[in-house]
């Protein structure tokens, strides 16, 4: 169902609507209670409202609300945006995609990004700073930079056995992806390194300032392609 208010030219539609962004790579399906379609001296907008949820061959989230500016190829994602990656959980206040050339290129962390991925059943590896910056080719992320205030925190194993956690400070990560798995990281600056024997270990050590594991609001793929 679409409704088309011709002064302001601008289309709303309801009932549930799909957005797909398709490519020769991949198609990023968008869907949403509500779009609405319009235009601001000369450029374009796709606004989504309400349950947003999106999913290609590499990423899904959500988030409540997107603003895509067609004219500039950037989507916005407000209200606690968080997504998907493999096994890596990532969100922030605000999550910013290029998408350009019809593939996403870069992805923009602002205001306390984490990623988080499951070490055991109570673990979690975690990395957090002030912003980070993703880059993808062919859709495919390939680096994150962490940007200011960087910290982590990585179980280690020996034997399939964890053993102790490292807690680590730096300035600038950088996080080098293979096969959609942190195959390297890099740091600018010399780390400050803390590693503690897991008996040795507290509780509240174990987590970094604002972590949120929220895996049980992943969505289905047939939650946002098959409404």
């Amino acid at each position: 169902q679409a409704d088309f208010f011709e002064k302001e030219e601008k289309m709303i539609f309801k009932k549930n609507p799909n957005l797909s962004l398709a490519s020769n790579l991949d198609t990023l399906v968008i869907s949403a209670n509500v779009f609405e379609n319009f235009k601001i001296k000369g450029n374009t907008f796709i606004n989504a409202y309400s349950k947003v949820k999106f999913i290609n061959d590499n990423l899904i989230g959500k988030c409540d609300s997107l603003c895509y500016n067609i004219s500039d190829s950037i989507i916005t994602l407000y209200e606690k945006p968080i997504m998907w990656y493999d096994q890596y959980q990532v969100f922030s206040d605000t999550i910013i995609i290029n998408y350009f050339d019809k593939k996403i290129n870069n992805l923009y962390l602002y205001s306390k990004p984490m990623m988080i991925s499951i070490h055991d059943s109570l673990e979690y590896n975690q990395i957090k700073g002030k912003k980070m910056i993703g880059n993808f080719i062919n859709n495919k992320l390939i680096n994150i930079r962490v940007i200011g205030n960087g910290q982590s925190i990585y179980f280690l194993k020996e034997k399939d056995k964890t053993i102790g956690m490292n807690y680590l400070e730096s300035s600038n990560i950088n996080l080098v992806f293979k096969n959609k798995k942190i195959n390297n990281i890099n740091y600018e600056v010399i780390p400050h390194s803390l590693t503690t024997p897991i008996e040795d270990l507290k509780n509240e050590d174990r987590y970094l300032k604002g972590f949120s594991w929220r895996i049980d609001e992943k969505p289905l793929k047939n939650e946002i392609i098959h409404q």
